[in-house]
């Protein structure tokens, strides 16, 4: 099985397929992560990545478009909270 799986990546790297690459992009509001708004992770995601929500209240509203295989998570469904922006607020 190893011998199967090392070929598959030869030959990946051979025809000059990178292999897929998934990422967990963290949101917090109010401390140290990859990102502090939703929109700006969903904007960063590629196809198979998490964005996953810290803790708080995320006043914005969030656009999901043209992304495919993308998941949200919350740590919480008690402490992670979205409501919408307010009326002329750009995020």
């Amino acid at each position: 099985m190893r011998i199967l799986s090392l070929a598959l990546i030869v030959m990946a790297i051979w025809a000059g397929v990178a292999p897929a690459r998934l990422s967990v992009l963290i949101v917090d509001d109010d401390g140290p992560a990859d990102f502090s708004t939703i929109q700006s992770a969903v904007d960063a995601a590629q196809p198979g990545d998490t964005v996953l929500i810290q803790s708080g209240t995320y006043r914005e509203t969030v656009l999901i478009y043209n992304k495919n295989d993308l998941t949200l998570q919350g740590t919480h469904r008690d402490t992670v909270k979205i409501s919408r922006a307010e009326a002329g607020t750009l995020y």
